[in-house]
């Protein structure tokens, strides 16, 4: 399980195969923290948005702990479970009314569907 992780990590940057190590010596403080294409100014940027009231930029980011606990097929779940939403987004989204000033989406749907279970 611990591969998983490994290769997160390499994949953001946070960290260099031991293979290659020695050849890669960058200083901390010059290596960059990008996720998601969301660099440090693009992300204070946001942040000063948000700060003001604006939520349009506002990210729309899960956070996953993956513990060593969790079990390969776990995992693969939880990713099979991205690559559907990737998938279908747009035929989901069309149960959501979106809400540009709050950056959210409600689900109307789901207020009839109480109404009709309980009435008024």
């Amino acid at each position: 399980m611990l591969w998983i992780v490994n290769k997160f990590q390499r994949i953001l940057g946070l960290k260099v195969s031991e293979n290659i190590k020695e050849y890669t010596k960058v200083p901390e403080l010059l290596k960059p923290i990008v996720l998601l294409h969301v660099d440090q100014n693009t992300s204070k940027g946001i942040e000063k948005q948000i700060l003001g009231g604006c939520m349009v930029e506002r990210p729309g980011w899960i956070r996953m702990s993956i513990h060593p606990t969790i079990t390969t097929q776990e995992v693969l779940y939880v990713c099979e479970s991205i690559k559907q939403v990737a998938e279908n987004y747009k035929e989901w989204g069309a149960d959501y009314e979106y809400n540009a000033a709050k950056n959210n989406k409600a689900k109307p749907i789901e207020a009839l569907l109480v109404h009709s279970w309980f009435g008024n």
